[in-house]
């Protein structure tokens, strides 16, 4: 389990180092309006739904066992989606690391979890992500564990 997750912090940090040294202009202040956010409460099993991979297409894509596809360039994406499926790395992680880092996040699984999907209208930090790949934003709060996490998922070529 700590593989996954040292392997997921190690990708990070190396993106992060690598935009900082090429483009240091990109890095600005985010602007927010939390007035705009809104909130649905979703299924924590949907939520936590890991897709069985299936096969690759001609291109390397890959095939998962649900109907997701991301048709809708720019829209709401699936936890999962956003985990397996990153612009940059998609293909890197297997749904089995998925369910590594989410059993060290939600170690008491879905029980106790109250999941929300946000709106993403209310920050800049999403535009690039509802320009392309998608975007998203959940909290998620373990009442076992009595700890919240919030997940943001935005990304463009």
């Amino acid at each position: 389990m700590k593989l996954a997750c040292d392997r997921a912090i190690e990708d990070v940090k190396k993106a992060e180092e690598q935009l900082n040294e090429s483009s240091p202009e990109l890095h600005k202040t985010l602007e927010y309006n939390i007035a705009k956010a809104s909130a649905r409460m979703i299924d924590p099993e949907v939520f936590l739904y890991v897709p069985k991979l299936l096969s690759k297409d001609k291109l390397k894509n890959t095939i998962y066992d649900c109907d997701f596809k991301n048709d809708n360039h720019g829209g709401p994406i699936p936890y999962w989606y956003s985990f397996l499926e990153s612009p940059h790395r998609a293909g890197h992680y297997l749904p089995s690391d998925f369910e590594t880092v989410n059993r060290a996040l939600f170690p008491e699984g879905s029980g106790y979890l109250e999941v929300y999907e946000w709106s993403t209208e209310w920050s800049d930090y999403f535009d690039d992500g509802h320009e392309w790949w998608g975007a998203n934003c959940w909290s998620v709060y373990d009442k076992e564990m009595k700890r919240f996490v919030i997940l943001f998922a935005s990304a463009t070529d």
